[in-house]
């Protein structure tokens, strides 16, 4: 991290471009973009930009894609001195319609793949905001901002961004209530980005561009290296792209940097390439991280850091050393320029090694959250931010986090934190990953634990282990949820919610469960639990038409894209429930942007397996795919 530096990171950029000239900076779709051709798409859209009004004082927002076109869109709108906030994606419509209305744009940038992200007719009355779309024709858009462009000229143009003015506004991951959004200065974002980086980096970025993924894409390219993009991670994809396209760096969150070491493929892929696989986590379990530097080699780092902060602190590959297993209980050491302090809880400020609140400042760091006034004076006092988490420094200088400090009990003078009881599941014969997390409404904690495969979570035996490290009653307050998959969050950490739900449904009727899936699912839209209430064999059939699981999840996804909204309502006194089964009936009404809506019937038979979903049996009237009846198959 570096100090403020004098001229805006977009000046810089469009030097380094300059510099670069027919060299490949972008790799997107196997297609090879230089820094001649993005300089010119960046030129042509700050131009279309211009057009349009956007200028100085302005914020253009995008529902974006892992695009070369949301890069320069976001680089043509600094060179015009606008701001800009790439936006996350709560699963819920209403949230994603509140968020937009949070940010306040001048123009909201679209594309294909997403133009179904906002529900104009959920937006405030009175708020409107311009649309513009990439790449098609779409409905709600009032220009194509890709056409106004390819009419422009892409000859240099003066760059009208200052140091003081917004530049970035980046989402936090918001898994309940609207994300919140927290503001840079371009000096501030300069600082952020500007750091030392290799010309030969060849940078994965497969994470969203709405969360940390761009300041790696910008760090990349103003070093003078190729960012591959990728839509979103998996696995499999992410191990080949590190063999073919010969990956140097790699950024995951947690879940993924396990599931990427523990695939099937790796031991048979080239990994030769790569240099540094970082993942950001506060309290990545020190079992799975030793497991990861023996799995992946000398290449894992671990950093410290949030959307509000950006990185404090990072723990090295070569510091990574087996030699010294304390290492992997910690963040590493502070970065240059970075101050770090901690509070006790009586508002006194901590003394050396002493364990406190942890609050930091940097040049780096926000200014504040976008239209979060309340949010913003709780966090951000008197120049520093107030993370909520819990840790110390060690005597070499090595910072420790405990976890959320209000996650944390202390009983007989013993630390009980969802990271330690995660550690300990971690390391009970037959468990390969856990998550774990608070239910403060049911004085309880969740661990949602993954087997191995061919294997099944001993329940029995993970109790016992957290007894015997915490006692009878940490161990008793524990709700253990067996998964096959831990239910994530769009940016891919663990979604506290949806395990906190889990582990309530665990002493729940089968009604209750079903009522879940049909709020969280249906009526809000939302394909990220499928793997929590479904299980892996599910099989659905409807009017006699059968889909597995992963044809399941493609009908949800492309009925989500419809733009089709549900209502569910229930016919209480039919449903029968037995011990693994229940039946009953619901009445779906569908309702279209335009047209009228319609109302479905449907019988239905579910069968449960370890308190998933196994078979689901419908019969519907109207038939969902008769012509003219709205596609409820996904349902």
């Amino acid at each position: 991290m570096t100090a403020t530096p004098a001229a805006p990171y977009v000046d810089l950029m469009t030097e380094r471009l300059a510099v670069k000239g027919a060299e490949t900076v972008l790799r997107y779709q196997r297609c090879d973009i230089s820094a001649a051709e993005l300089q010119a798409s960046i030129r042509r859209y700050a131009r279309a930009l211009a057009g349009l009004g956007i200028g100085r004082g302005d914020l253009v927002a995008l529902f974006a894609t892992n695009s070369p076109d949301a890069i320069a869109i976001r680089y043509a709108s600094h060179l015009a001195g606008a701001a800009t906030v790439y936006l996350s994606v709560p699963p819920e419509p209403r949230r994603r319609a509140d968020l937009v209305a949070q940010m306040d744009p001048q123009l909201l940038v679209v594309f294909p793949e997403t133009e179904n992200l906002l529900v104009p007719a959920l937006l405030p009355t009175g708020f409107t905001v311009p649309v513009a779309a990439v790449g098609g024709d779409l409905a709600a858009a009032r220009v194509r901002l890709d056409e106004l462009a390819a009419a422009e000229p892409d000859a240099p143009l003066p760059s009208l961004a200052r140091p003081e003015d917004l530049a970035v506004v980046i989402s936090s991951g918001g898994t309940t209530g609207v994300p919140k959004g927290s503001c840079r200065s371009f000096a501030a974002y300069g600082a952020m980005v500007i750091n030392p980086s290799p010309a030969d980096r060849r940078q994965l970025v497969n994470g969203k561009l709405a969360y940390l993924s761009q300041a790696l894409v910008d760090t990349t390219l103003l070093g003078g290296g190729t960012v591959i993009l990728h839509d979103s991670f998996d696995a499999d994809d992410t191990l080949a792209a590190i063999e073919d396209e010969r990956i140097t760096d790699l950024f995951l969150v947690e879940p993924q940097l396990f599931e990427l070491m523990d695939h099937p493929n790796l031991d048979s892929t080239d990994l030769s390439s790569l240099r540094a696989v970082v993942h950001i986590g506060a309290s990545a379990p020190p079992t799975l991280r030793r497991r990861a530097r023996e799995r992946l080699g000398p290449v894992v780092a671990h950093t410290y850091g949030a959307s509000e902060i950006g990185i404090v602190s990072a723990l090295s590959p070569a510091e990574h050393d087996p030699a010294h297993p304390e290492r992997f209980t910690c963040a590493g050491r502070i970065h240059p320029g970075v101050d770090v302090r901690f509070r006790r809880p009586d508002a006194t400020l901590a003394e050396d090694g002493e364990a406190g609140s942890i609050e930091v400042r940097s040049p780096a760091m926000a200014a504040g959250y976008r239209n979060r006034p309340v949010e913003q004076a709780a966090a951000f006092r008197d120049g520093w931010y107030r993370t909520g988490d819990l840790g110390r420094l060690d005597d070499e200088g090595y910072l420790h986090i405990l976890g959320r400090a209000a996650d944390i009990i202390w009983t007989d003078g013993v630390m009980i934190s969802p990271a330690l009881i995660q550690d300990t599941l971690c390391r009970v014969p037959g468990v390969r990953y856990a998550a774990v997390v608070t239910d403060p409404e049911a004085a309880a904690r969740v661990a949602a634990v993954v087997p191995w495969p061919g294997s099944a979570v001993d329940t029995d035996a993970c109790r016992a282990s957290v007894a015997m490290e915490y006692g009878s009653e940490a161990a008793a307050s524990l709700a253990l949820v067996p998964l096959a998959r831990v239910p994530r969050t769009e940016q891919g950490k663990p979604d506290r919610p949806a395990i906190r739900a889990l582990g309530r449904e665990a002493g729940v009727s089968l009604q209750a469960r079903m009522r879940e899936i049909v709020t969280r699912m249906v009526e809000a839209e939302s394909t990220s639990l499928l793997d929590a209430y479904y299980d892996p064999d599910f099989l659905l059939t409807v009017n006699g038409r059968s889909q597995d699981l992963a044809a399941f999840r493609a009908e949800h996804e492309r009925v989500q894209r419809t733009g089709i909204t549900f209502a569910v309502t229930y016919d209480e006194d039919s449903w029968v429930e037995g011990q693994d089964c229940l039946a009953g009936r619901i009445w779906i009404t569908t309702h279209r942007a335009c047209g009228q809506a319609v109302r479905i019937e449907a019988l239905f038979v579910a069968a449960y397996r370890s308190g998933r979903l196994l078979r689901l049996t419908a019969l519907t009237w109207p038939d969902p795919i008769l012509p003219g009846t709205p596609d409820t198959r996904s349902l």
